[in-house]
């Protein structure tokens, strides 16, 4: 049958339509997680005499997360379940369980008796709270310490208070490789450690460190995160040859960076220790992926809400927290600033004999881009970096921009080797100076003397030897 004019423009016109909405729908977003413990629908209730209503739930990092249907836009409700008591609820059932919180209780009816059995069993092996005796006896062979799910294999370091230390362990069942913080509570700043978690269970993204798992005892709390082989990215990219080190890896990198960084930001979660340590190659021997870690002084903030404490590690600190000035999570662009300075040129913006003459210079002096050390820049690129290097928080370039930028690698090879060269030198005498430090400046936060700051003992005889 021939259509007219007019029914196929229409016929177009439905069609485009029906394109569109399919494709909103396919770039709308789940409020789940990508990857979680388990996940299904349940009946819930607020007490014995409530109304049951079907919902969808997904069990991860602690949290039961609740929505309408498995492709809802929005979390309905969000379910900590530390502190929590699971128990059975109803008599002779095996399909009822409840979960008593301090303030209230939630009851929970399975579509079987073996999803029940599942939901009981993965919340008291992964998470050990409290059970009734029937369902305990369901249970009693099960070991509840962390050891029954991950086999610990080497020390991959030890913070310097000694307090914590970071293990490369194996999953028992999976075999997936991870990296365990094993924190001693006693001795740890508690307030701290629970706002990294918080913050932690908050992040899913690719350039952020995932956390996968908690556990807790009363001595230690164990961070299960996602394990980064290849160190942390100044260290691997010293290691690099010459030749395989140039603009184009920086862009790579600073990518990945202000990728991550914009999704902090977008949830109200300002870092405010970005440094070369809290970046980490994923693989070794490769800057291809890089990953964001370590939020123990990160900050959730409110939308154009001020902060005003003394945190950061010197060298990577912007001026407004060294004047003592109220700031936001402009500070961030700035440490994405002095960290693209260095992978550039091979040495930091900022330097001194002493830590009050670092701050001076950070605060009062502008930043000098020698010729010589800039010449196998593009001009778009040292623009940025001049850019996120503004001492004015409301001028200073964006993550954003970083994101936008089209790199122009037009670099010679011989011009990024001497830079390469440079940038050996300054990770060489950050571990030195990282050995031979004291803490500084009683206002800052689990901070040691910064690692990379004396730029001027490039020609001490010492040196020289080490190189």
């Amino acid at each position: 049958m021939k259509l007219s004019v007019g029914e196929i423009e229409k016929d177009n016109k439905f069609r485009a339509r029906v394109q569109s909405e399919n494709q909103v729908y396919a770039e709308r977003k789940t409020p789940f997680p990508e990857y979680s413990t388990y996940q299904g629908y349940l009946d819930v209730r607020n007490g014995p005499k409530k109304v049951w209503r079907r919902r969808y739930f997904v069990l991860s990092n602690n949290f039961l997360l609740c929505g309408t249907t498995e492709h809802c836009e929005e979390l309905e409700k969000v379910i900590p379940l530390e502190g929590t008591n699971l128990a059975s609820t109803i008599t002779n059932s095996d399909t009822t369980f409840e979960l008593k919180m301090r303030n209230r209780q939630l009851q929970f009816r399975a579509g079987s008796p073996q999803m029940c059995k599942t939901y009981i069993g993965i919340v008291y092996m992964r998470y050990k709270y409290v059970l009734t005796t029937k369902i305990e006896l369901l249970f009693k062979y099960v070991k509840k310490e962390m050891v029954f799910f991950y086999l610990f294999l080497k020390t991959l370091g030890t913070s310097e208070g000694q307090n914590s230390k970071v293990v490369a362990a194996k999953h028992r069942v999976t075999g997936n490789e991870c990296a365990i913080k094993i924190v001693e509570k006693r001795s740890c700043d508690q307030k701290a450690l629970r706002s990294e978690i918080q913050i932690l269970k908050q992040l899913d993204h690719k350039s952020i460190v995932k956390l996968l798992d908690l556990f807790e005892n009363k001595k230690y709390l164990y961070i299960v995160m996602e394990k980064c082989e290849g160190g942390e990215l100044f260290d691997q990219i010293a290691n690099l040859d010459g030749d395989h080190y140039s603009e184009e890896d920086c862009c790579h990198v600073m990518h990945q960076l202000a990728s991550g960084v914009k999704y902090m930001h977008g949830r109200g979660i300002v870092h405010r220790d970005l440094k070369p340590e809290n970046i980490l190659c994923v693989r070794k021997n490769s800057i291809k992926t890089i990953k964001i870690a370590d939020f123990g002084i990160s900050k959730m903030v409110k939308p154009n809400e001020l902060m005003k404490t003394m945190v950061g590690t010197l060298s990577y600190t912007a001026p407004e927290i060294l004047e003592n000035k109220k700031y936001d999570y402009r500070v961030d662009y700035w440490s994405i600033g002095v960290i693209m300075f260095i992978l550039l040129c091979g040495y930091p913006p900022f330097y001194g004999d002493t830590d009050a003459d670092i701050q001076r210079s950070i605060r009062r002096e502008n930043v000098e881009y020698d010729e010589d050390d800039w010449q196998h820049v593009s001009q778009d690129t040292l623009e940025l970096v001049k850019g996120l290097l503004d001492k004015n928080p409301h001028k200073r370039k964006t993550v954003d921009d970083v994101l936008k930028l089209t790199w122009k690698v037009s670099s010679t090879k011989n011009a990024f080797r001497v830079a390469h060269s440079k940038f050996k030198q300054t990770v060489q005498k950050r571990k030195l100076l990282h050995r031979l430090s004291n803490p500084f400046d009683k206002g800052y936060k689990r901070e040691t003397r910064d690692e990379m700051v004396i730029f001027l003992l490039y020609t001490h005889p010492l040196f020289i030897l080490l190189n």
